[in-house]
């Protein structure tokens, strides 16, 4: 079971190299709240200073890339300044690639799913350590795609602990308790495997 996930991971990881598409806007105005700003087709979106990444807060005029999750903007990327006269252009998208070593709030939370996945081979210990990291992160997060992502991998693994811990007297009764084991462990790796790629489409769980 253990080297079926690190196939599935290595492919997701690597081999499809976890591609994002984004589309390009402008934004139009700024306030105390957040900002709006406007797509191809003339669509106005708001969004809160908490998905902005950019090294200074945004600005009217700035040229920007940005994702949705179900019309909810979930991202922001600062691109340029726009230039007096200069055109938004329509059809541009942006294949914006994975990188786990960049710390920031949304690989953080992709971390904890890989602890969790990866537990078995780390004596268990990356099990709490992603659960721990999920309630620390959870804490504080803002986005709502990050905490729902949050609050699903801490209610997969308290789930999955005390079915654990149900199952271990069995184990000594006909073997049933081996067998629930493995049903444990197939719930776990499903769900935080499915959170995971959930994750990475910035998709919600």
């Amino acid at each position: 079971m253990l080297t079926f996930v690190f196939l599935i991971l290595i492919l997701i990881l690597k081999g499809k190299n976890m591609e994002n598409e984004m589309n390009q806007g402008l934004i139009i105005k700024v306030d105390e709240f957040g900002a709006f700003l406007v797509d191809k087709n003339n669509k106005k979106y708001n969004f809160g200073f908490d998905v902005w990444e950019g090294a200074e807060a945004p600005q009217k005029n700035d040229l920007v890339l940005f994702s949705l999750t179900e019309e909810v903007v979930t991202k922001v990327k600062f691109i340029k300044k726009r230039n007096s006269g200069e055109v938004v252009v329509k059809t541009n998208n942006e294949r914006e690639s994975v990188n786990l070593f960049v710390m920031n709030e949304f690989n953080l939370v992709a971390w904890s799913y890989l602890l969790v996945i990866f537990s078995p081979i780390l004596a268990g210990f990356g099990f709490f350590i992603g659960l721990i990291m999920a309630f620390v992160l959870k804490s504080s997060a803002q986005d709502p795609l990050i905490k729902g992502h949050l609050g699903y991998l801490i209610k997969t693994c308290i789930i999955s602990f005390i079915l654990s811990i149900i199952s271990i007297p069995f184990v000594f009764i006909f073997g049933i308790g081996f067998l629930l084991l493995v049903i444990v462990g197939i719930y776990l790796y499903y769900k935080t495997i499915r959170g995971l790629l959930l994750l990475i489409k910035r998709k919600p769980v």
